[in-house]
């Protein structure tokens, strides 16, 4: 009976009909990148619940579980092919704790909304110390010395200015290309601005996203309280690089909403609709 109903059933051409109907109820495609500890979780979930039927969000444990014979930049790599795969099967959202480059957006950036949320750099290393029981096992000190702790306080630059993970010196040359990359971005928000970055979803990408309110004033207090000042001064100096994308991004934002444009989708972008 089984083999009956087996050779009964026809699924030639399912796969296209399938993607022709969420490309109608779709209207656009957007990739979230995920710096961690930014505040995205709440994206995330917000996204997820506007594209339920066509969205991939790659499990980082399962990523990392996965590569465990990897090193870390081997495993970023494998993590944005997973993207890559994702996006040429036409998946409407994909989100990822993933660095894009700008061979990744020459390549995408035509079919997607690149999306993503920032956090003020020392609150963000400060905030994955205390939540990470990997990072918190180690004294400050220990952590500001390994290849982790230098990692993370160059996140930015990881994520968006194509630096090497574990790279020697201060990769400086990746500042201009991490504001070169997220010029390109559909929407670039900061987590100290959510109403601001809700406003940009809803003009760039037509998604009215409701976000829940975070106190992060207490949460830096009650992380600051706990911190020495001569580490959070050496956090600070680490952290030099990725504070300047940040500022820079953050004095676009401020000079968006003086001039009142709710649009911030780059014109090379624009015309992708």
């Amino acid at each position: 009976m089984s083999s009956v109903l087996v050779n009964s059933v026809d699924l030639s051409g399912l796969s296209a009909r399938w993607r022709a109907f969420k490309n109608r109820i779709y209207r656009r495609k957007v990739m979230f990148i995920h710096v961690p500890k930014s505040g995205g979780t709440s994206l995330s979930h917000a996204l997820r619940a506007a594209y339920p039927l066509s969205y991939f969000k790659l499990d980082e444990d399962a990523s990392r579980k996965a590569c465990a014979d990897l090193d870390g930049a081997e495993w970023m790599r494998f993590k944005q092919r997973l993207l890559a795969y994702h996006a040429e099967r036409d998946t409407h959202f994909i989100q990822g704790h993933v660095p894009v480059d700008r061979t990744f957006l020459d390549r995408f950036g035509a079919d997607y909304k690149f999306v993503t949320l920032l956090r003020e750099p020392v609150d963000r290393v400060i905030s994955h110390y205390y939540f990470d029981p990997r990072l918190n096992s180690l004294s400050w000190e220990a952590f500001l010395d390994s290849p982790r702790g230098r990692s993370e306080t160059r996140l930015l630059c990881h994520f968006f200015g194509e630096l090497p993970w574990h790279a020697p010196g201060l990769g400086a040359e990746a500042v201009p290309r991490a504001l070169d990359t997220l010029s390109r971005f559909a929407v670039v928000g900061l987590i100290e601005d959510e109403p601001a970055f809700a406003r940009d979803c809803k003009a760039a990408l037509g998604l009215s996203l409701r976000l829940p309110r975070r106190n992060a004033g207490a949460v830096r207090k009650a992380a600051g309280d706990r911190l020495d000042p001569a580490v959070r001064a050496r956090i600070e100096e680490m952290c030099a690089l990725d504070t300047e994308i940040y500022g820079e991004i953050a004095r676009r934002v401020a000079g968006r909403a003086a001039d009142g444009i709710q649009d911030n989708t780059p014109p090379r972008l624009r015309s992708a609709g």
